[in-house]
This record gives C-alpha cells, structure tokens and sequence, in this order.
C-alpha cells in the first residue's frame, strides 16, 4: 500500500509568551530568528491559546488582548482618527480557582503592519472601570499565550 507524505513548504511558526498580568516585564518576547526574517515578507499573526491560573476566585471579566505588531486607526468624536492597538484576542476570565485553557481552533490571522524583532503584548479588562489595581492577589494571575505566525508572501 502506498503511503504519501505532504510536506509543507511555509509550516506555520509559533512564539510562546508566559509572564504575569501584574508584570508588563514578561508581556514581550522575541521573534525567532530560526523562523524566518519577520522584516522580509507578508507575515500572519493570530493567537492559539491562552491558558491561566487563578490562585484565588477572582471577578468576571474579559481580558482584551493587543500586540505591538498590528496597528490601526479609531475614529474619535472629534472627528478626527487616531492610530490605535486592536484586539486580536478576547479572553473570557473564569471566576473559579485553578487553570484554565481558552483555545481557538481556527485562529483568526491579522497582518503583521508594524514590523518589530520583538512580540509585545497589551492588556485590558472589561469592564475598564472595575479593574482591580496592580499587586492585588486577584490581578495576580499567571499566563502562558500561544500565538503562530506565517509568512504569507516574500514579496
């Protein structure tokens, strides 16, 4: 019986950020050299996963998630538009203790319009005005997020 393999010639990259949402130190990493020049090229980006642990019941909430690699523009009331960070990602916040695991099967890929050697994450929560403050055991909270890249084009 004949067996075929499919090789592919752009596989998909993946970088992996584990930090603490009370630690904006650990929100960036570095895209890997090993996986392609990101300054050359069309790229892709879109989140995976995001898993988390909860030491303590925390509140309900949504955490947005934003990266420095893809830029917008927001219409103010002025009139007038401001370039903005969007949300690729949002993350529903369990109440109960322990990890927790948000994964999407079929990510959503935005292109890479900020080129940057580095992936700096940006969060939020919703609602904006009930977030607890910084060094509180409830914004406490380990994560790890999963996000993969492609090259789309080496045009």
């Amino acid at each position: 019986m004949t067996s075929y393999v499919h090789v592919l010639q752009n596989p998909i990259k993946v970088i992996i950020l584990r930090g603490n949402l009370n630690d904006k130190n650990s929100w960036s990493k570095p895209f890997s050299k090993q996986n392609g020049n990101i300054f050359n090229g069309i790229w892709l980006i879109g989140m995976k996963s995001f898993s988390y642990y909860l030491k303590e019941v925390g509140l309900r909430r949504v955490l947005n998630v934003g990266c420095n690699v893809i830029t917008g523009f927001e219409q103010n009331f002025s009139q007038s538009e401001t370039r903005c960070k969007p949300y690729i990602a949002q993350v529903h916040l369990s109440t109960s203790t322990g990890t927790q695991n948000t994964t999407v099967s079929v990510p959503s890929f935005f292109v890479i319009n900020n080129v940057c050697d580095v992936l700096e994450l940006d969060f939020t929560y919703f609602p904006v005005g009930n977030e607890p403050p910084f060094n509180v055991p409830i914004r406490d909270i380990k994560f790890e997020a999963v996000f993969h890249y492609v090259c789309q084009s080496n045009n």
